[in-house]
């Protein structure tokens, strides 16, 4: 992880302790081999690797930061947005005139 945030300048916060107990060792060997991937595409290889065929990693990413842990876990994080939508609500003049239908 060190190696991934040094080539990309983005931060990651692995959460070992939740890692450990599902059975991801802190120092499990990752080799691979690639060209030409995207970051996302070589996390998602890592991960993969280091999961092994019984469980399910997954991130999550926010502006420069990567969360990374179970799927589990990270499943049970309730993001709330808030979104602004007062320009959908202005009236827009003339919004009952009938649509004129064009010949095909």
């Amino acid at each position: 992880m060190s190696w991934l945030q040094q080539i990309t300048g983005t931060t990651i916060n692995v959460r070992w302790e939740t890692l450990e107990f599902a059975g991801v060792e802190k120092e499990t060997p990752i080799s691979l081999q690639a060209e030409n991937l995207t970051f996302s595409q070589v996390l998602y290889m890592v991960m993969n690797e280091a999961a092994g065929p019984d469980l399910v990693l997954a991130y999550r990413a926010s502006g420069e930061l990567i969360i990374l842990s179970t799927a589990e876990d990270l499943g049970r994080e309730v993001i709330t947005r808030v979104y602004d939508v007062a320009d959908l609500m202005i009236r827009v003049p003339n919004a009952m005139r009938p649509v004129q239908s064009l010949p095909f």
